[in-house]
C-alpha cells in the first residue's frame, strides 16, 4: 500500500521516465511515491480524474512458503486511488482523461489555435492589462494541450508537442511564463502531462 501524496494545485508526469511532479503557484517539486514503511515505490502511471488521482505502481510482496520466506520476491502492479486525502486500493483504473489542442483567454495570457503554412500550432500570447495588447509579442508552439494559471503570478503550459525541435527552437515539455519577466522559462524538458 502507498502512501497518500500532498496535494498540488497541478500535476505533471513525465512520459519517458514516470517522473511526477507537483506544481503549486511558484513551486515545482519532484514528488516520490512511497510505501507504508517510507521505501520508494516504482510509479507506472499516473492521472487525475474530477479532484481523484489514480497511480499504478509496480509492487514487491514477500510471501511464505511453509513458514520460510520466499527468497526471490513476488513482482505485482497495484492500483490506487487517492480521494480527499486517503488511498484506496482498486482493481483497475478508470479511463484516462484524452488531452487536445486547446484555447484560453484571460485578461493576463492567451493561448489561441493557430495556422501558418498548412500547419497547426498553439499561440501564448502575454497581454498588457492597460492596452489589451500584447505585452511580450508572441510565443509559438507545436501544440499547448493544458495549462495552470495563476492570476498575477504567471502561467504553466504543457507542450506535447514542440516545434523547431531538430535545432531546439520550442521542444516537447513544461513551461512557465511569470508576469514579470519578458520571455517564457523551460521548467521540464520532455514529453509528458499535465493535470489540473
Amino acid at each position: 500500500m502507498i502512501k497518500p501524496i500532498k496535494t498540488y494545485d497541478a500535476y505533471f508526469i513525465k512520459n519517458d521516465n514516470k517522473k511526477l511532479y507537483g506544481i503549486n503557484k511558484e513551486t515545482v517539486e519532484e514528488i516520490k511515491i512511497i510505501d507504508q514503511d517510507g521505501e520508494p515505490v516504482k510509479l507506472i502511471d499516473f492521472f487525475k480524474s474530477g479532484d481523484d488521482l489514480y497511480f499504478s505502481v509496480k509492487e514487491i510482496e514477500i510471501t511464505e512458503m511453509d513458514g520460510k520466506e520466499i527468497k526471490e520476491p513476488i513482482i505485482g502492479i497495484a492500483f490506487y486511488r487517492q480521494k480527499d486525502g486517503l488511498i484506496d486500493i482498486i482493481k483497475k483504473l478508470p479511463e484516462k482523461p484524452v488531452q487536445s489542442q486547446i484555447t484560453y483567454n484571460s485578461d493576463e495570457f492567451k493561448i489561441l489555435k493557430t495556422e501558418y503554412n498548412k500547419e497547426f500550432y498553439s499561440d501564448l500570447r502575454f497581454i498588457n492589462k492597460e492596452t489589451k495588447k500584447e505585452k511580450f509579442g508572441i510565443e509559438r508552439f507545436g501544440i499547448i494541450n493544458n495549462f495552470i494559471h495563476f492570476p498575477g503570478i504567471g502561467i504553466y503550459i504543457n507542450v506535447p508537442v514542440g516545434r523547431g525541435e531538430d535545432i531546439g527552437l520550442r521542444i516537447r515539455g513544461l513551461y512557465f511564463w511569470d508576469i514579470n519577466k519578458k520571455c517564457i522559462e523551460y521548467i521540464i524538458r520532455g514529453e509528458g502531462i499535465l493535470y489540473k
